[in-house]
């Protein structure tokens, strides 16, 4: 079977506009689990999340009626 310059052409750009869209597709991002931080009451999320990131955490947030501050983590 011998394939013509126009019919080439058109698989090839089929085949790289397949490959360019996996690209785009993201990733599955990890789990992330919540324990309390270790300062306990917060005031604001950015306190709380710079706590957070001081202790390991991926970020922290002023969460609840009582406001403490919880950390995210990896699962």
């Amino acid at each position: 079977m011998v394939l013509n310059n126009k019919t080439a052409l058109w698989f090839m750009t089929l085949v790289l506009l397949l490959l360019s869209s996996r690209e785009m597709v993201p990733g599955a991002e990890a789990r992330l689990c919540r324990v309390r931080g270790t300062r306990g009451h917060c005031f604001n999320d950015h306190g709380c999340d710079k706590v957070c990131t001081r202790e390991g955490f991926v970020r922290g947030k002023c969460n609840g009626i009582l406001r403490r501050c919880i950390c995210d983590r990896q699962c």
